[in-house]
């Protein structure tokens, strides 16, 4: 039995063990079911695969990260030292052309604007990509949204 109390000394209560209380046989019998349960989902494999998945997920999650800071920097020390070299005539930027060619590429889904749609074909075209033949796909979008977040 999990759950049994020894009751010591003499007293108000009497001496020796004391005999299991009909909640404890219970709350033995719904320990013990519930580890039979986790044994077996352990068995499947599927936990390891999620929590594999969930990691990998977070690592990616977290260079991605690392990777897009490291490029807005790289892009915005590029763009203050062209607009300086703009101010000071050495260059002349074309700003309207600059702003077409970008949004061109950035309009995944050729609808004439840059939106949310955009952003949603690229972001599942990334998960794609990234949890292909991963054992789990959904631990390891949420590890990676987890990874990025952080």
């Amino acid at each position: 039995m999990l759950l049994t109390a020894k009751v010591r000394g003499g007293g108000f209560f009497g001496g020796g063990k004391a005999s299991p209380s009909p909640s404890s046989n219970f709350v033995d019998s719904m320990v013990s079911g519930m580890g039979e349960k986790f044994q077996e989902t352990l068995e499947t494999g599927v936990p390891t695969q999620i929590t594999y998945g969930f990691i990998a997920g977070y690592c990616s999650g977290m260079a991605m990260k690392r990777v897009g800071q490291a490029a807005a920097t790289v892009l915005g020390i590029g763009f203050v030292t062209l607009q300086t070299l703009n101010y000071y005539g050495y260059i002349e930027i074309s700003h309207d052309k600059f702003k077409s060619t970008v949004e061109n590429a950035l309009d995944l889904n050729k609808d004439g604007k840059v939106d949310k749609s955009d952003i949603q074909r690229s972001f599942d075209k990334l998960m794609g990509v990234l949890s292909y033949n991963v054992p789990s796909g959904g631990g390891f979008v949420a590890g990676f949204l987890g990874g990025v977040r952080s």
